[in-house]
């Protein structure tokens, strides 16, 4: 999966290299461990697809990126939780 990811109203986030490519099996999980370890300033967020429009919270971290439509790729971006936020 070839993702591009973006944190809401900040820097981009540096795309997936083929090093970090993910595979239709890999769980979103995997996309918010690599965005985790790439960026020590983020904490508590959501995943969000531009179009079509989609919230991927918390609950949807277990499901496969071809289970969720994200693969072969996708745009990305973050959106920070906040404490009215539940999934």
């Amino acid at each position: 999966c070839r993702a591009g990811l973006t944190r809401s109203s900040q820097s981009p986030i540096p795309p997936l290299s083929p090093a970090h490519a993910l595979l239709q099996e890999s769980p979103l999980q995997s996309v918010v461990d690599w965005i985790e370890s790439s960026d020590t300033d983020i904490y508590e967020f959501d995943l969000v697809s531009n179009y079509p429009r989609r919230d991927l919270g918390a609950s949807s971290r277990g499901s496969t990126l071809d289970a969720l439509g994200l693969h072969p790729a996708v745009t990305l971006f973050t959106k920070e939780r906040s404490e009215s936020d539940s999934d």
